[in-house]
């Protein structure tokens, strides 16, 4: 009653005596009470001057709780003298063991997500799960339904949704021990359990949708990085080939078997039987390098293709009288058609550091050796304005959106 009495006091427009009813036991006290006017713009710039005060100080918590987290990273990586699920475990130990409220536990999982690639953990499900054991148990469970349909705790359902994005984007699927730690943290109706009812709803369907797999850890060779690619490009039955390269001065290349450079090729025999048959008065191209991605790292591959032919070039079997389905008859006034591409011979991929079209040059003349026709054939060399054979593997981080120029 008396902070009803105060409201009615402060209003700005009240400035003559009223009396105020309070009944207390039956018995009607009457309190006459003099208004006092106060400024509103008074009021309005202290509370104002409040909220300001009061977001500097927040501010300046999650700037010290972010600079704290660094610290702590930093400090285990020195002491680890190593970059490894270890040292990225113990820092995390180090951070729970520090204050048993986690104060600033959001800046510290935002630090440690952007720092698991470098810790080599970004794959990894239990580096995820002692990230999720940081948060406080129990004390961001909805309670009511009214805290359930609205958001409860928004900011800490919010970072925990940010890992388990981050896990999707790596391709890592939650385990049981995910699923308890989230109902423990934020029981059954918040917005990071559902996060998760998605992913496993979604991720055991696409698991095996691919007929044509990739390993899980793309390697790291260049040459097993190759043959993944044009393999995978090809025809089953093609021959897969390494050429390790020596330069023994500008302009001159021999095999080596010990050389870090190589040129990766791919041939099956229908290839090499269409280009013995192949016109010779008909030229054929080396174009490239074409981008390909295998998973998030980026391989270039170069291939040898004939002039697009005619149709008359084409070879109709005997047997195939209309080659028109449903008997439908060619009009006669339809323009001639022609393959937009002529047919590919073969493929290669090298992490040369020379000239590509000196590297290529290269590649045709060992083409020549299971390939007796092509020596006697007009070659037109396309090489394309991108990355040089040396660049052409990169790897692109998680998440990111922008792609390296090529």
């Amino acid at each position: 009653m008396a902070a009803a009495v105060q409201r009615v006091l402060l209003r700005p427009q009240t400035n003559r005596l009223f009396s105020q009813f309070l009944c207390a036991r039956n018995k009607c006290i009457v309190m006459p009470v003099v208004s006092v006017t106060l400024p509103m713009k008074c009021i309005c710039t202290s509370s104002i001057n409040f909220k300001n005060r009061k977001y500097e100080y927040h501010e300046e918590n999650i700037v010290k709780a972010v600079s704290l987290s660094k610290k702590i990273f930093s400090d285990v990586s020195l002491e680890k003298e190593a970059l490894d699920k270890e040292a990225f475990e113990e820092a995390v130990t180090l951070f729970k063991e520090r204050d048993i409220r986690m104060r600033g536990h959001i800046q510290f999982i935002d630090t440690a997500l952007k720092i698991m690639k470098t810790y080599k953990v970004e794959k990894d499900i239990a580096a995820y799960n002692i990230l999720f054991d940081v948060f406080p148990k129990g004390k961001f469970i909805a309670t009511n339904p009214v805290q359930a349909i609205y958001a409860h705790f928004p900011e800490q359902n919010l970072c925990a949704i940010r890992i388990l994005q981050q896990m999707e984007d790596n391709g890592v699927m939650p385990n049981q021990m995910t699923k308890e730690i989230l109902i423990a943290t934020f029981g059954r109706t918040g917005g990071a359990i559902r996060k998760y009812r998605r992913l496993m709803y979604w991720f055991p369907r696409f698991k095996n949708i691919n007929p044509f797999p990739l390993p899980r850890d793309i390697p790291t060779d260049p040459v097993e990085v190759a043959r993944l690619g044009l393999k995978r490009i090809s025809d089953y039955e093609a021959e897969f080939k390494v050429q390790y390269l020596d330069r023994k001065d500008d302009s001159d290349f021999v095999l080596a078997e010990d050389s870090p450079e190589f040129i990766a090729t791919v041939q099956s025999g229908e290839q090499q039987d269409m280009l013995h048959d192949y016109p010779r008065y008909r030229p054929v191209y080396v174009e490239g390098p074409f981008n390909l991605w295998l998973r998030d790292k980026k391989t270039s591959y170069f291939i040898l293709r004939g002039h697009p032919l005619s149709l008359d070039d084409v070879r109709i079997p005997q047997e195939v009288k209309n080659p028109y389905p449903l008997d439908v008859e060619k009009p006669k006034d339809a323009p001639p058609e022609s393959p937009q591409e002529g047919p590919l011979f073969a493929m290669c991929s090298t992490n040369s550091e020379d000239d590509a079209q000196d590297t290529m040059l290269n590649w045709v003349k060992n083409l020549q050796e299971d390939n007796p026709n092509l020596g006697k054939i007009p070659i037109y060399f396309n090489i394309f304005k991108s990355s040089s054979p040396a660049e052409s593997l990169v790897t692109l981080s998680p998440g990111t959106t922008k792609l390296p120029e090529s």
